[in-house]
């Protein structure tokens, strides 16, 4: 004898969507769905299967047919997630009931990249010879994959007195003026920013050291 065929609701949710860091921001770090099912009342339901690109999260069957899904903020390939990149994840939900025929759906887990502010890494204080005119190699870190970063000065404190000159090892500040000399650390508040406005500040006392009288 034949097996019936299992019949789901038009209305039986596969599709998930998640955004990185859900879990610290306005996007989300779980999503769900509900299979609805017109027949048979009696059946067993799982949900499994990997992703052939990593695994970026957890999948958990629940009660009354539900599926959840957990992204991995902590995943690095999440993390490197920019704004308009993005990952995906298939899972397969099974669905048994004697005397009809096994039904294999797949869920499908799109995660979207969000834009992370970079860091910057540059020492907060440096001493410098009197007359010279290289204070620091600025430096900052991005988790974003592709990141493109650059670097000003901000309009405050002794802003005046500094500049930031591309070089071959980076983005150096630099005295406008390098025969300056004072006993008060000058104060320059730096700048990274990436290509979608998100930035970081860091503030860096510079010290003059006098030069030696004979």
């Amino acid at each position: 004898m034949a097996k019936k065929k299992i019949k789901l609701k038009p209305s039986s949710d596969f599709v998930g969507l998640l955004t990185e860091d859900g879990a610290t921001s306005s996007g989300i770090d779980t999503d769900s769905g509900i299979i609805g099912i017109k027949t048979p009342n009696k059946f067993t339901f799982s949900v499994g299967g990997d992703d052939p690109h990593g695994v970026f999260g957890v999948v958990k069957a629940g009660k009354n047919l539900t599926w959840t899904y957990s992204l991995d903020n902590d995943n690095p390939e999440v993390d490197a997630l920019a704004l308009g990149q993005g990952l995906s994840q298939l899972y397969q939900i099974t669905i048994k009931a004697k005397g009809y025929k096994t039904i294999k759906e797949k869920v499908s887990i799109t995660i979207e990249g969000r834009n992370d502010a970079p860091e910057i890494t540059s020492n907060e204080e440096t001493s410098v010879g009197e007359g010279t005119e290289a204070v620091l190699i600025l430096a900052a870190t991005d988790v974003d994959f592709g990141a493109s970063l650059n670097y000003s000065i901000v309009d405050d404190l002794d802003a005046d007195f500094f500049e930031i000159v591309d070089t071959a090892n980076g983005p150096e500040l630099r005295f406008k003026d390098p025969s300056i000399s004072d006993d008060v650390p000058y104060l320059v508040k730096v700048r990274a920013t990436d290509e979608f406005g998100a930035f970081d500040e860091q503030e860096i006392a510079v010290t003059v050291n006098p030069a030696d009288i004979l």
